[in-house]
């Protein structure tokens, strides 16, 4: 088992960040404005009329955050799950 973990967790990151980022999906099943994700609201803060580019920002300023701390805490796991298997 204390092989498989750096594995899980480059497995577990990749999952999540395929997940948070969805755009078509989440478009396609929601309909309220309250059930949309975060990157479907971005897009309707560019296509409105007023479309401001410091609220447009500050929405990919949050969005980023969670994916840049996995990124920062799971690299050491990200980088032995990918080399786990290399030859020597």
């Amino acid at each position: 088992m204390p092989l498989s973990r750096p594995t899980l967790a480059a497995i577990s990151v990749y999952a999540f960040l395929s997940a948070w980022n969805q755009y078509f999906w989440p478009l396609l099943v929601t309909d309220t404005p309250k059930m949309q994700t975060l990157q479907l609201g971005l897009s309707q803060l560019k296509n409105s009329e007023s479309s401001d580019p410091r609220l447009i920002l500050a929405g990919v300023a949050a969005s980023i955050v969670p994916t840049l701390l996995l990124v920062v805490f799971g690299q050491r796991f990200i980088v032995k799950g990918l080399t786990a298997g290399a030859v020597k």
